[in-house]
């Protein structure tokens, strides 16, 4: 507990940052913005019976809520649930190559919900949880759809990786987003349109997504119309319009001379 603390409600240091985050969730919602991704990295505060002061490890915590591809095309309107944060967990052990992980349903955290929850151990070695916001919980920070989170021990994390990993952190620069749509054949692949845009090896190409497939009226026999988002960003600065228009255009011109698809 704080001596001096700025606010009375800010007055006991954190020991979870679910907190935070739901209260980021809740707000975006208000927003009418429902498919969501969220992760925090912070210290957390945890009381060490017969010590005066805390352990201070860093933890990550993160939420999903909403549809699982958002704008995707070939899996339309299917909800998250428990096992895509529970995967997402998963793929962040197998990225720091964290061995003798299990997972146990027994004494859930109080805030998940008892049957949708797990704890997740490195041997005996407990670090970190996952689960569905438990339905009072979600109730309290107004939450109109269901949540599903996870806490991890970042510190007990680093030092159970078997292999040393370099992560880069995130461009502080806005992103913009492009579509193209294209008519092309039905023989041909859409990731073949993906790979195509990666050869320009142009460092300001984040994303490439196909977001939409459409055979029909208007589309002559034997061929699609694929619809492609490219999400341009810098690392170093905000991009000028001409200067994703120029690249944009040249995206085009490329797509065009190496596949004979037509823009439309």
């Amino acid at each position: 507990r704080l001596a001096n603390p700025l606010v009375d409600e800010q007055s006991v240091m954190r020991t979870t940052l679910l907190p935070g985050l739901l209260e980021t969730t809740a707000r975006n919602m208000n927003f009418r913005s429902l498919d969501l991704k969220f992760f925090e990295m912070r210290r957390v505060y945890l009381p060490i019976e017969g010590e005066d002061m805390p352990r201070e490890p860093l933890c990550i915590v993160g939420a999903i809520s909403g549809t699982r591809d958002g704008d995707g095309w070939s899996r339309p309107n299917e909800m998250v649930d428990f096992f895509d944060a529970k995967g997402i967990v998963e793929t962040v052990l197998d990225f720091l190559d964290i061995g003798g992980v299990s997972w146990s349903t027994e004494n859930p955290e109080s805030y998940f919900h008892p049957g949708k929850s797990c704890r997740v151990f490195a041997g005996r070695d407990c670090i970190g949880s996952v689960g569905e916001l438990h339905p009072m919980v979600q109730k309290n920070f107004e939450i109109e759809k269901p949540v599903f989170c996870f806490e991890l021990d970042f510190e007990k994390l680093v030092k159970l990786s078997r292999t040393k990993k370099t992560i880069a952190a995130p461009s502080r620069f806005p992103d913009s987003t492009r579509d193209i749509a294209l008519l092309v054949p039905e023989e041909l692949a859409a990731v073949k349109i993906i790979d195509c845009i990666k050869t320009e090896k142009s460092k300001e190409i984040e994303h490439v997504q196909i977001f939409d497939v459409y055979r029909g009226k208007g589309v002559p026999e034997g061929h699609k119309s694929i619809a492609v988002r490219i999400r341009y960003r810098s690392f170093e600065r905000t991009l000028a319009d001409e200067e994703i228009a120029a690249l944009h255009a040249k995206i085009i011109a490329n797509l065009i001379d190496k596949l004979q698809v037509t823009v439309r």
